[in-house]
């Protein structure tokens, strides 16, 4: 099903055609969106799936712009072969249908038909506790349907690449499976264009991804491996990735978690779907169908007769006479058409009446009378040495009990032997046949190489990991180890010249510290084992000396101190022990008294807050240690105290209004002074300062001017000098605020 991003409505039309409703699925370039036709009638919804390398509205289709060239257009190469299969399977109702694609303000868009209905996994039981499983026939008929949809595109050379349940919709109208998000769908590729094909981020959904596809090279049949998991979560109620896997042989062990019953012949059908080895399952549609066919439409079973059918011989006890009762008709007719089958043809295998069945049936029948219950259609010439599996009534005496259950006696024996002999046979045919079975060379290589590696010989390691092909199961593996063999070889060869440069200046700690340090490479920690044996030896007083250090400074409450050098103490030295007791000792200790700090600096933030100096109260708050568990407690409280900051800035601002508005701008610029920097209101207050100081400049420069004129001509010289003296040194009522 798709997935809800956002639920907002947008103004901007798609081609001027298709209004946006949702946003369901954005990653990063790439998106889907449900839209209404503006220009149809009934407004029917679409899915537009977009490539967008701009951003066409600050709400509608906002998403990351791309940097790499390549990046794009692989992304478009892709887009375009989504839109290429969805036009060639344009006939199939199983598959959305596509309606255009164009492209638009260097945008790309796909607008494809909009499948209404859920998707498969809401089918599916809600993990291991839940108990409604899907049945083996529910399974079966899922499957069917399924494989006939991947039919049709592989006929078309593709393959879709992320089947998975969320990708299967039940069509609300039809109930019919519809499969959709094509957005991985790769062609079919000969070994020659897969040689030439280079690596990319291999797309799917976890837990479904066959190994193959991991490395970018799918097959036609991945996509039969992702559809057998899903049928294995429909029977289990397990998501595939938190099934066991046997880490031998690479295969999914499944059937512990049914709880239902589950045909051998199914089971055996989903273990072939999901082999790790893409060459050893099934090849193609055509053979799953046909073994999912036999199980859905099995073959008539073979005509096994009842007791009940069949008149037998009862003997009467105290009597010492037999009685044969009366048969109906059907059951004589049943009776004389198994005859007719046993003596008149060799039936087949498949078709063939039990030999018990037949003999109890024609020795009961005819202990009283032979001739009278023989049919009277026998074939006219009969074969004179009969198999030894067909009895020839004709020949049939009464039997006594006696021997009548030595003959079962002998053929239970007979029947038991012939198990033992088949499956001595069949245990002997499998060893065989793993002997013939040809093993996995790259992983052999790669083990070697893991060899060499270690022994120090790089480049072969190197020529021999590289050598192992893509489609081995241990190609993962070496490419991974290539990335960080060199690394490390590296890594280890310059920490080998600092251990030697280290030992030879008589640094025995460093040595042993250096030495904790060395990638676990065998030749290299061979190398550096004489150095730290020696280096041991040497660092015993050394480390001894440390943890007298870290005495006296725990001695002085700074435990700090104290771990930071019995950290120090390499593990090889006698010390070692004792510092490692020590450490727990001093960080328990530290702890104690961080928790003492806190609680100091908690009760002094109390009494800043009951005297409303909530900044002074937050000043204390921030100062607790983290890792205390009062520095947890204090964090709503510091919460709090900043709310109430907020509150106390905005009223001392309005108070600073309150004062502007009689024109006291001295007492205003004085209450500004009092709102804390943390608040929102305190850049507002700054701005106010200034302005304020402007106003009392002006004030007093009118005043000064008004003085002026009331004065005697020889008495404003020395006013003037007075005034601007005081204008450039304004005073107390004048000063300006740094910001």
């Amino acid at each position: 099903m798709y997935q809800l991003v956002s639920n907002s409505s947008f103004n901007e039309l798609i081609a001027e055609r298709y209004q946006v409703i949702e946003v369901l699925k954005k990653d990063g370039c790439l998106q889907s969106v449900l839209a209404e036709d503006t220009q149809d009638a009934g407004h029917r919804k679409y899915l537009i799936k977009c490539l967008i390398k701009q951003h066409l509205n600050q709400d509608i289709l906002a998403v990351t712009k791309l940097h790499e060239t390549k990046s794009l257009k692989s992304l478009k190469r892709q887009f375009n072969r989504e839109a290429e299969i969805l036009y060639k399977l344009s006939d199939c109702r199983s598959i959305p249908q596509i309606l255009a694609c164009f492209k638009e303000q260097q945008n790309y868009y796909l607008v494809q038909e909009f499948i209404e209905g859920t998707a498969l996994t809401e089918e599916f039981p809600i993990g291991k506790r839940d108990t409604k499983r899907w049945t083996e026939k529910q399974c079966l008929e899922m499957l069917q349907e399924v494989l006939g949809i991947l039919e049709i595109i592989h006929e078309h050379s593709a393959i879709h690449c992320n089947l998975n349940p969320n990708n299967l919709i039940r069509r609300a109208s039809d109930r019919s499976l519809v499969l959709i998000n094509f957005g991985a769908v790769q062609p079919v590729r000969s070994l020659t264009d897969r040689r030439k094909l280079s690596l990319t981020v291999p797309m799917g959904t976890f837990g479904y991804l066959p190994p193959e596809q991991l490395t970018n090279y799918p097959q036609p049949n991945s996509d039969l491996y992702s559809l057998g998991l899903i049928a294995i979560e429909a029977l289990t109620g397990v998501h595939p990735g938190q099934l066991k896997v046997n880490g031998y042989t690479g295969e999914i062990c499944w059937q512990e978690e049914l709880l239902g019953p589950v045909s051998e012949d199914l089971v055996n059908i989903l273990n072939l779907m999901v082999l790790n080895q893409y060459q050893q399952r099934y090849q193609s549609v055509i053979e799953v169908k046909q073994a999912i066919a036999s199980l859905l439409c099995p073959e008539k079973q073979p005509l096994v007769l009842d007791a009940t059918e069949v008149a037998p011989t009862l003997e009467i006890a105290g009597e010492g006479e037999t009685e044969t009762p009366s048969t109906d008709e059907h059951s004589q007719s049943v009776t004389e058409t198994a005859t007719q089958e046993a003596i008149g043809e060799i039936p087949s295998v498949e078709n063939r009446i039990p030999e018990e069945s037949l003999l109890k049936e024609n020795t009961e029948t005819q202990a009283e009378n032979p001739s009278e219950n023989l049919p009277e259609n026998l074939p006219e010439n009969l074969p004179e040495n009969l198999p030894e599996n067909i009895i020839d009534l004709s020949a049939q005496k009464t039997l006594s009990p006696g021997k009548k259950y030595g003959a079962y006696f002998f053929l239970v024996i007979f029947m038991i032997a012939s198990i033992i002999t088949n499956s001595l046979i069949g245990c002997l045919g499998l060893i065989q046949l793993f002997k013939i079975l040809p093993s996995d060379l790259g992983f052999e290589s790669f083990t070697r190489a893991q060899e060499l590696y270690q022994s120090g010989d790089l480049t072969q390691a190197i020529a021999l990991a590289q050598s192992v092909r893509w489609d081995s199961s241990a190609y993962q593996d070496a490419q991974t180890a290539l990335e960080e063999w060199e690394v490390e070889s590296e890594k280890a060869i310059a920490k080998f010249q600092v251990i030697q440069t280290a030992f030879q200046e008589s640094r025995w700690v460093d040595v042993l510290s250096l030495a904790a340090e060395m990638p676990a490479i065998s030749y290299w920690q061979d190398q550096i084992a004489p150095l730290v044996s020696q280096a041991a030896l040497k660092a015993a007083p050394e480390a001894q000396e440390f943890l007298q250090q870290a005495y006296h400074k725990a001695s002085q409450k700074n435990f700090l101190g104290a771990i930071q050098l019995l950290k120090q103490i390499p593990h090889q030295t006698p010390a070692y022990q004792t510092a490692q007791a020590k450490i727990l000792e001093y960080e328990a200790k530290q702890q104690i008294k961080l928790e003492t700090q806190a609680y100091q600096l908690l009760k002094q933030a109390y009494q800043r807050a009951e005297a409303k100096d909530f900044a002074g109260a937050l000043n204390h708050l921030e100062k607790i240690p983290a890792g205390t568990p009062t520095h947890a407690r204090v964090q709503e409280k510091i919460a709090e105290y900043q709310t109430k900051q907020q509150i106390k800035g905005n009223a001392l601002l309005q108070k600073a209004y309150n004062h502007a508005a009689q024109k006291d701008y001295a007492a205003a610029i004085e209450v500004l002074k009092q709102i804390p920097s943390q608040t929102t209101a305190y850049q507002v207050a700054q701005g106010k300062i200034k302005e304020y100081n402007l106003k009392l400049r002006y004030r007093l420069t009118n005043r000064t001017r008004r003085q002026m004129s009331q004065l005697p001509r020889g008495q404003n010289s020395h006013f003037m000098a007075t005034a601007n003296s005081y204008s450039l040194n304004p005073g107390a009522y004048f000063q300006e605020v740094n910001i």
